[in-house]
């Protein structure tokens, strides 16, 4: 005799298994290859298969192949939903774009291209690639829906195996030509300005200064006047004579080249 616990059980099996066939449902393998369908890369810099995002566009066409014509497996296709989808190469090592069978969890074709309405004789679509395209190796798939939106039937740019007529998509890089124009400019300035650096401390660590300082008579205010004279290896300075307390003198110049204008000199004396 079955128990209310089994037939409980049961049901619940029975409607899982009825909202698991509601929310799948169509397989890709049960779907047959009607459409034919074509993309082409329009760009006025870009070399063949390879396309830019944001600035490239993605040229789709697709029709019912010309040997379907008769055939009435198009009878109930109403519109075509057109997707960017990522090629095998793309996909390894990356479970977020996993392809499954069951379209409903099918992760391959991500991206919407758009959506138009279906006529056995085809149309096209100039699509420009968004920025938010992720940079890898695509081709571009059809489907044809019914009213509800079901898949009926498809077409892609590629062979069965996905390994032909593939477009790659390169990423945005976040740079522009004035950002490395300035970034070079910086550079240079920053690397001359590294040498002046290490020139004129070169320079400076290598003058020997010779400071004599002479008194001159002076009583007016309890200071003492001083001639200071400073001499190194290569030039002459001679500055101005300055006035310093007769206890303590602390000499602290700027030096000014005779010859040359630009080199700065710190000379420092004490008299006690």
């Amino acid at each position: 005799m079955v128990s209310r616990a089994q037939i409980g059980l049961a049901l619940a099996l029975g409607l899982l298994a009825l909202v698991s066939t509601a929310e799948g449902g169509v397989l890709f393998s049960n779907l047959t290859r009607t459409l034919a369908v074509e993309a082409t890369i329009q760009s006025t810099n870009s070399t063949t298969g390879v396309a830019h995002v944001g600035s490239d566009h993605l040229v789709v066409s697709w029709a019912l192949n010309s040997s379907l014509a008769d055939s009435g497996l198009d009878a109930k296709y109403v519109n075509v939903n057109i997707k960017l989808c990522y090629a095998p190469v793309s996909q390894t090592d990356r479970g977020w774009r996993k392809t499954n069978n069951d379209l409903h969890k099918d992760k391959t074709c991500g991206k919407g291209i758009g959506s138009q309405k279906y006529v056995p004789g085809g149309n096209t679509t100039n699509w420009r690639i968004t920025k938010d395209v992720p940079g890898a190796i695509y081709f571009v798939r059809v489907y044809a829906v019914d009213a509800d939106g079901v898949q009926l039937g498809f077409g892609q740019t590629t062979n069965a195996a996905k390994s032909s007529n593939l477009i790659e998509i390169l990423p945005i890089s976040g740079r522009h030509a004035s950002i490395d124009v300035a970034s070079a400019i910086f550079s240079v300035f920053s690397v001359g300005s590294l040498i002046s650096f290490l020139g004129v401390e070169a320079i400076r660590m290598s003058v020997k200064v010779d400071i004599r300082v002479s008194q001159l008579p002076d009583w007016r205010s309890g200071f003492m006047p001083y001639e200071v004279f400073v001499r190194h290896s290569c030039c002459t300075f001679q500055l101005t004579s300055v006035r310093f307390r007769q206890s303590h003198i602390l000499v602290a110049a700027i030096a000014e080249m005779d010859r040359k204008g630009g080199l700065f000199v710190w000379a420092t004396c004490e008299r006690s």
